[in-house]
């Protein structure tokens, strides 16, 4: 369905409400007809039809077996329009056929008789009954081009008409398939698992070519493996889950029933589209969960509004540091429920439910729909047969979060009655406690155990292991044959049960994600969308739960060079602490969002005075002090840790020669204002500000062989090449000129110290030291001054950065007239506090200037970058893959004159002089040497000429003009026939043409091709490219070509 082309309000308007039904699947294929109908009406007010295959939605309600269409495409002649379509399509095929009949149609003659006249009504009959058109082709073509068919067979306009925008529809069905079937192919995308990869190499390519067993099959083994659990409680006694059901009876508590809407404003309006029980069960299931969660204990946090699953493992983690600082002892276990879900009981589930007040009418609603639910496998594309089932909640459904948070709540109450001094921790199926010491928390174990049993829920005992920070009560749990750990992965985080420091599961996600780098390198994805999939990405995933472990800088670092290398910024002299914290700013760091992240959890876990190890751990990173209060709101703190990060950064580059003062900038105030900066001056930017070394002086430590003069300058005299000696030199330049012309000078400049300099010099004589910087210039300007004497009119101080407004109009100056107003109105107010104001006020002018000579430097360098990007720098020799064709191996082609009187006799056609004196214009000598293909040279040939050169005729060995052509001949072939014709002129004159098979100069032709070396005329390649860009903008292949 194209929603895109179809208005919501239209839809609205034309949307019938269909009449109340007793059979809800009749009720709801009718809701579905009817906004399909709306949807077809809404376009055809905007000139489209709705195709049918958007059609026929809540139709289908059982499986059908059918054969598939499989029968392939005739190939197209030679000269036809050739689909870009291959899969296999009836709707497609018949399209296709229909054009062909369409073309067929308008190369016929119009004034025919007889035969041909029957003919070609037999065709145009054809055409208008064609299938594959809704309702007909007559109706189809009206709907989607707002003019109707001719009855009778059409002139031979009209068809060629007809032709070309049935071939415009066509090529969008096209591209509609193609784009279907590419997002099928990556869904289709799968792994396939090996009993062994024994004579595997890394990148070798594994297929499976062959499936075990068919679909029949494979449908009656998941339907046998999943029957066992579905129907697990078929056939089981209802008075089995009466000792469960009267413990609940007994302690859970009774809150107040659910209210129900009483007026008008309090109902929700359920929209029933074809995710109507989805949008009724996760509204009904947020209801449920609101009315449950005041019962719910702190240490149950699974699917409850305001908790996630960093509460467990954070919150066990607090009580193994309150532990192992008061030397105490603390033991625990962790288990997991196998395929919870669907291992439920729903008798004992329900009756929960019931006991905590969840209202009836919920409570019917879901037990209807859970035994009516039916649900199918699908295997290779194809849909298996429905499966009902008596046991368990299936996942996709919003209440089934509800019955797991029943079975948690009873668990609950179950373990803090058996055992008051263990501690139950729950998220979902994943089940914890602690415990004073070994002994209760192995008693407690047995107890849940039991718990389990009674639910009939089982337990995976690979899953599930057991824990202490004692060693002795360690050996106590291995002497009962439990799995003891030291640490382990818990939902998400790393909880480390000893006192050994561990985080191999966060650094495990940081060595997986390597792949993510070689992956974003290769994205065609703009700059600033990588720079996202860092933010939102990259780091959430690789440090998930950092702030349960300790992280060395080392595994900071090779993030950070990774994702410098995935941004495609690791440039020699690159600092990946400077690009990712002070140029993209501090959410990029990934140091920076673990610390963020350590102490946002802090904040959610921690509302008292006492700071954990880990929270203390990541603050020394930036050098604040911890102070035991709850701190200023998120917003402050955000800001403060950002510009803490940012300051313990420029520290950290300070060292480096060409960052010396860094500690003095702003990074916020040297990156705002670069966001109304184009994508290149951006680019350009980053490398000028993150330390790449792009000067001449430092190109020595990649090409050791290169020239480490700049290619820009050479005015200023010296090795030293800084911006006050070319102040001083333009000032020498000028005194110099004047002398030369005898004119009398004044000068302007904006560098200060030169300025008072002349002014100094002007008036006494002066002595410099050998030694004095820039000494040899000083005292060049000071000669120079000296010798204008009188015509040295004086020296004038220009300060930059002089902004003036004006106002244009009435109303500017209006608007200027009430803003003085309202900053009078401000002044009077803020003069009562002078200090504040004289503060303020030298604060924003500094600000300013900041502002200002930051933009000025930022332009001065994108400039000399663009400058330097377009002039272009010689690459380094590329010493491990050599050339694959030398310099000596091009031979300029020389399409020097050659008398048509020379030509051989089958060379000779009526055009043959006029083609040689083309080619012979088409070069000038002037020009550097270029590689042409030769689709290049005929596209300017027959764009200059308007004629389609020459072409051979094999039956009688002779040349002709392109014109006599009584078929049509593709552009592909018109050019090897160019090709063949000025090769074998050029041969026949003994100066053949050498060609080289390389990729030619073009921005669009982007395949390897014959080319011939040719000093080609100015803007003749750029010609050539917009003549190829109207057709295509990018040619990948010759077969492109063919209808050009």
């Amino acid at each position: 369905m194209p929603w895109d082309d179809i208005p919501l309000e239209a839809i609205q308007y034309e949307y019938q409400k269909p009449e109340s039904q007793q059979d809800l699947t009749a009720s709801y294929a009718q809701v579905c007809t009817n906004v399909e109908a709306a949807a077809a009406l809404a376009l055809t007010a905007k000139h489209k039809a709705l195709p049918d295959a958007c059609k026929g939605r809540a139709k289908t309600t059982e499986v059908r077996w059918r054969q598939e269409y499989s029968a392939p495409l005739r190939p197209s002649r030679e000269g036809e329009y050739q689909p870009t379509y291959h899969g296999l399509n009836i709707q497609h095929a018949r399209w296709i056929r229909q054009y062909r009949r369409i073309l067929n149609f308008t190369r016929l003659p119009p004034e025919v008789t007889g035969n041909a006249l029957t003919h070609r009504r037999k065709l145009w009959h054809s055409i208008k009954t064609a299938p594959g058109f809704a309702p007909c082709f007559a109706q189809w073509w009206m709907d989607n081009t707002r003019e109707s068919l001719p009855v009778e067979a059409p002139s031979h306009q009209i068809s060629v008409s007809i032709c070309s925008h049935f071939h415009k529809h066509l090529q969008a069905f096209e591209k509609a398939l193609n784009q279907q079937r590419t997002a099928a192919a990556k869904q289709r995308r799968d792994k396939l698992w090996l009993d062994n990869v024994e004579g595997l190499q890394s990148g070798q390519m594994v297929s499976q070519d062959k499936y075990i067993g068919d679909l029949t099959e494979l449908f009656e083994q998941f339907g046998q493996e999943w029957s066992r659990r579905w129907d697990r409680h078929l056939h089981v006694d209802p008075n089995r889950w009466n000792p469960i059901i009267s413990f609940a009876e007994q302690v859970l508590p009774r809150p107040p029933p659910m209210k129900w809407a009483e007026t008008v404003n309090q109902y929700r309006p359920i929209t029933l589209f074809s995710l109507c029980y989805r949008t009724w069960s996760s509204i009904r299931a947020r209801q449920v969960l609101a009315h449950l969660a005041p019962l719910a204990p702190s240490t149950c946090t699974g699917n409850l509004p305001g908790k996630h699953s960093a509460h467990v493992w954070y919150g066990v983690m607090q009580e193994i540091e309150l532990a192992q600082l008061n030397q105490g002892s603390l033991s625990g276990w962790v288990v997991d429920l196998i395929k919870a879900f669907n291992m439920l009981p729903r008798t004992p589930i329900m009756h929960f439910m019931a006991l905590l007040n969840v209202a009836p009418r919920i409570m019917l609603a879901w037990g209807n729909a859970l035994v009516s639910m039916e649900r199918r496998f699908k295997l290779h594309n194809c849909v298996g047969p429905s499966l009902r089932s008596t046991t368990g909640y299936p996942e996709g459904c919003a209440l089934s979060v509800t019955a797991m948070l029943a079975h948690n709540l009873v668990g609950h109450f179950y373990m803090r009655l058996r055992h008051p001094s263990v501690t139950l921790w729950s998220y979902v199926d994943n089940i914890e406690a602690t415990a004073p010491s070994s002994e209760p928390a192995l008693r407690a174990l047995e107890a849940f155990h039991q718990y389990s049993d009674l639910m009939d829920v089982a337990i995976d005992n690979d899953k599930s292991y057991a824990w202490s920070v004692n060693a002795s009560q360690r050996k106590n749990l291995r002497a009962e044959e439990m799995i003891t750990k030291l640490s382990a992965r818990d939902l998400g985080g790393h909880v480390q049960y000893s006192k050994v420091v561990t985080n191999a599961t966060i650094t495990n996600r940081c060595e997986e994600i390597k792949a993510l780098w070689g992956r974003l390198a290769r994205s065609l994805a703009p700059y600033a969308q990588k720079v996202r999939a860092l933010i939102t990405k990259a780091w959430p995933s690789c440090l998930h739960g950092v702030s349960s472990v300790h992280m060395a800088d080392d595994h900071f670092d090779k993030l950070r060079t990774g994702a410098l290398q995935g941004l495609g910024e690791h440039s020699s002299g690159a600092s990946p602490y400077i690009h990712l914290a002070l140029i993209e700013g501090p959410a990029v760091d990934p140091q920076y969002y673990a610390l963020l992240q350590t102490v946002m959890m802090y904040r959610e876990h921690n509302l008292t005075d006492d700071c954990t190890l880990y929270c203390m751990s990541e603050l020394h990173h930036t050098r604040k002090t911890y102070v035991p209060r709850p701190g200023p709101m998120s917003q402050e703190l955000k800001d403060r840790l950002s510009d803490a990060w940012q300051a313990r950064t420029r520290g950290m580059v300070i060292h480096r020669k060409t960052f010396d003062g860094i500690q003095w900038t702003s990074s916020k105030l040297t990156m705002a204002g670069t966001k109304h900066l184009s994508a290149e001056e951006k680019s350009i930017l980053r490398v000028c500000l993150n330390g790449t070394f792009f000067t001449a002086d430092r190109r020595k430590h990649q090409q050791p062989d290169s020239d480490t003069t700049c290619q820009f300058c050479g005015v200023v005299p010296g090795h030293v090449q800084t911006a006050l000696r070319g102040e001083i030199t333009a000032a020498i330049s000028a005194c110099e000129y004047a002398l030369q012309v005898g004119r009398e000078l004044h000068l302007w400049t904006d560098n200060d110290l030169v300025y008072r300099r002349i002014l100094k010099f002007q008036q006494k004589q002066c002595y410099f030291k050998p030694n004095q910087k820039d000494a040899d210039l000083w005292k060049i300007l000071h000669q120079r001054v000296r010798q204008l004497g009188v015509f040295f009119l004086g020296v004038t101080k220009v300060c930059s950065h002089q902004d003036v407004s004006t106002a244009d109009d009435e109303y500017e100056a209006w608007v200027f007239k009430g803003n003085a107003a309202a900053d009078h109105v401000a002044d009077t107010a803020v003069y009562q506090h002078v200090g504040l104001y004289k503060l303020w006020q030298s604060l924003q002018q500094e600000i300013a200037h900041i502002h200002m000579l930051r933009n000025h430097v930022h332009r001065t360098l994108i400039q000399v970058g663009k400058h330097a990007v377009r002039s272009g720098t010689g690459k380094p020799p590329d010493k491990q893959h050599a050339e694959r064709i030398s310099r000596e191996e091009i031979a300029e082609a020389d399409f020097s004159p050659i008398p048509v009187d020379c030509l051989p006799g089958k060379y000779m056609y009526p055009y043959a002089e006029e083609l040689l004196s083309w080619l012979h214009q088409l070069v000038d000598p002037s020009e550097p040497v270029r590689c042409i293909s030769w689709f290049q040279v005929n596209v300017i040939f027959e764009h200059q000429t308007r004629r389609t050169g020459v072409r051979h005729i094999k039956s009688r060995k002779q040349w002709v003009e392109g014109e006599r052509d009584t078929k049509h001949i593709d552009f592909v072939r018109r050019t090897n026939y160019l090709s063949d014709w000025v090769q074998g002129v050029w041969r026949s004159a003994n100066r053949p043409i050498k060609l080289l098979h390389l990729r030619p100069e073009s921005n669009v032709l982007q395949f390897w091709t014959q080319c011939l070396a040719l000093r080609i005329r100015a803007g003749l390649v750029q010609l050539a490219d917009e003549v190829l860009m109207e057709s295509q903008v990018k040619v990948s292949s010759v077969r492109s070509l063919r209808y050009l």
